[in-house]
């Protein structure tokens, strides 16, 4: 959302033109009149909030006014609304206050996720249609913090890079005014879920770790991170084997000889789609649950996909190859399950209708079943899809539009490549996201934010920037980006530019193109959830990351010693490629100690210099030290070497 000055009608032309391409719900009505905020490093104005205002209201004022401290030097005061004012000083209304409803302001008109800002005299009225709750643990709609951010964005140049004081960008000003304005807004896509680890709140037992997620926090939401949908679409079976396993182990995927269920463990078991009975425990539990018009069938993740004949019966093309159905390995030949789950689908559908004639059923296409549906099994019931596409996988993106989905929602795990390395497919995402936001994208759900924020910084920038701005360019916003490092903005240009073109020999899940393709083929790494970790030895020896240190050590010398803030961010990337390092060596000491050409002492010394430069990172947020260990556990990345 732009705040539009008074312009030439060329001008005003191009700024229409914006606006239509942004399909999100504004509409406008700018007058050249300013409301001055701040005056020559002076307050002007005070913020102004209901006595019980609600705490996303009371949040978002007292970001507002610390930022604009920062950028001006002039703090706005916080008053209730009781105070008395000089008749000539500005004044910003939060929410429903007794100024608002005087002026005949309400939420009437106001959509969901939506605000609308005002100017009448000398006041600015902001009212935020702020969610009735909240998860501590959950992204969360902040619209009146929105309606301040857009101030802030627009009048002041404020970004927010990554979470934390060093990343967010805000630029020095002695004046802060506005146009007399009247806009309604609403975010352009209904979700917006970055998906930021519950983890980084809810195990947090150190003061130093909660301010940590707070910040992760407040950074997702100051992207406008949020959702007005209730389409859940997480693996929905993970209890059946606890509720059905014994008595039904017939709901149960048909295993290959030497496999029993549960595989590999419980809460990842797939169902046995062929078996009528499978039906009729879903609509049973359907029934149960109230019969809501939308219910999420997305199996449970990982292999394990059925092997038995009747399920098979259901595949086109038919014949594929059931040892490859039941352990699915990355980078390889995979077998396409779509036929048989939109049977399923088709079928479930027809008899939830006998139960609620409106009910749509949601789910991923993922893993087996990301392909498009073929001609000769049409999807006839009512779809939300959640896409997991192979990278930039086009093709799959237009046979599912083509399919007849009811709504179609990008869920990538985009942020799982590249382990620690500065992997950056900066164009190619934009291109993706374009391309997506052009043929009906409803909204985006982010696979988890791992936290390597010294080096993969700018792909969350760049997404986060397209979830709320679908109509910036990558150039766009890596200028954005760039800006915050001053002086050495070109360098760090030319930085990121440096990684992007090396970063196809990272090539996508599903095809071995590029030097990782090399390295699987020639069996020197696993093609495995470990695969890109395993792979940064080969990848990024010091001749690599010679020439982008190089580049870092310019934009420290272009900036000298004018900058504080600006030299602080170069220190952040340049401690990310000392991180990624750290990790190359000790992935290559593993691999040496269990290859017999190396010490598991020598594994220990680079393991616990990697963990102390981590620890010395994550107050910055220059890695999330913690969320990074345990995907790391979880994914058995240094074996049994550690626990």
């Amino acid at each position: 959302m732009r705040i539009s000055f008074p312009l030439a009608f060329n001008a005003w032309v191009s700024v229409v033109l914006a606006c239509l391409l942004v399909a999100c719900q504004d509409s406008r009505n700018t007058r050249p009149d300013a409301v001055v905020l701040v005056q020559g490093g002076k307050a002007r104005s005070v913020v102004v909030m209901a006595d019980k205002a609600n705490a996303g209201v009371r949040a978002a004022g007292e970001q507002f006014v610390r930022l604009v401290e920062r950028s001006t030097g002039a703090k706005i005061p916080i008053l209730p609304e009781a105070a008395k004012l000089p008749p000539d000083t500005a004044r910003i209304s939060l929410g429903a206050t007794r100024l608002a409803s005087e002026a005949g302001l309400t939420m009437d008109g106001i959509p969901e996720e939506g605000y609308r800002m005002l100017t009448k005299g000398n006041t600015l009225f902001i009212l935020g249609r702020e969610p009735s709750t909240s998860d501590a643990g959950r992204v969360s709609s902040r619209p009146t913090r929105w309606a301040l951010n857009a101030i802030l964005e627009e009048q002041l140049g404020v970004r927010w890079l990554w979470p934390g004081e060093l990343g967010t960008h805000v630029p020095k000003r002695d004046r802060l005014a506005i146009p007399e304005m009247d806009v309604t807004h609403q975010p352009a896509l209904s979700v917006r879920n970055f998906w930021v680890p519950k983890a980084l709140v809810t195990a947090a037992k150190t003061p130093e770790q909660r301010r940590i997620g707070r910040e992760a926090f407040d950074w997702a939401e100051n992207h406008q991170g949020g959702s007005r949908d209730t389409h859940a679409m997480g693996h929905s079976f993970q209890d059946w084997w606890a509720k059905h396993g014994k008595n039904h182990p017939d709901y149960f995927a048909e295993t290959p000889p030497g496999f029993q269920q549960p595989w590999p463990r419980a809460e990842r078991v797939k169902l046995r789609l062929s078996n009528p009975a499978v039906i009729e425990q879903i609509a049973r539990d359907y029934q149960a649950a109230g019969a809501p018009d939308y219910w999420n069938i997305t199996p449970n993740d990982g292999s394990g996909f059925d092997v038995g004949e009747a399920s098979r019966a259901w595949d086109i093309p038919q014949n594929q190859n059931p040892a490859a159905m039941w352990q699915v390995v990355p980078f390889q030949a995979q077998p396409d399950l779509t036929a048989r789950y939109v049977e399923f689908w088709n079928r479930l559908h027809e008899r939830l209708r006998q139960i609620n004639p409106n009910v749509t059923l949601g789910c991923l296409a993922y893993s087996l079943y990301r392909n498009p549906p073929p001609a000769e099994r049409p999807l006839k019931a009512k779809m939300i899809i959640g896409l997991v596409p192979t990278f930039f996988d086009y093709e799959q993106w237009k046979g599912w539009r083509a399919a007849g989905v009811e709504k179609l929602y990008l869920r990538p795990n985009w942020w799982h490549r590249g382990a620690d390395a500065p992997y950056l497919p900066l164009h190619e995402t934009a291109d993706f996201f374009h391309f997506a936001w052009k043929n009906g994208l409803a909204g985006v759900i982010m696979d988890y934010l791992v936290g390597y924020w010294g080096t993969q910084g700018p792909n969350y920038y760049l997404a986060a920037r397209l979830m709320s701005r679908p109509d910036l360019s990558a150039d766009e916003i890596l200028s954005e980006y760039t800006s915050a490092f001053g002086r050495g903005a070109p360098r760090i240009r030319e930085y990121l530019a440096y990684w992007e073109k090396l970063s196809p020999d990272y090539e996508q899940m599903g095809a071995q193109k590029g030097e990782l393709g090399a390295l699987i083929k020639a069996d020197k790494v696993q093609a495995d959830s470990n695969v890109f970790r395993q792979a940064m030895p080969h990848l990024y020896p010091d001749d690599v990351l010679a020439p982008a240190g190089k580049l870092l050590d310019e934009a420290r010398q272009l900036i000298g010693t004018t900058d504080p803030e600006a030299l602080a961010r170069v220190e952040f990337l340049q401690n990310g490629l000392e991180e990624a390092r750290a990790f190359r060596d000790t992935m290559a000491a593993y691999d040496a100690a269990k290859k017999g050409v190396g010490t598991r002492e020598e594994f220990d010394r680079q393991y616990r210099r990697l963990m102390d430069l981590r620890r010395k990172l994550a107050p910055d947020h220059g890695i999330w030290s913690d969320i990074v260990g345990a995907d790391e556990a979880r994914r058995q990345t240094f074996g049994d070497f550690v626990r």
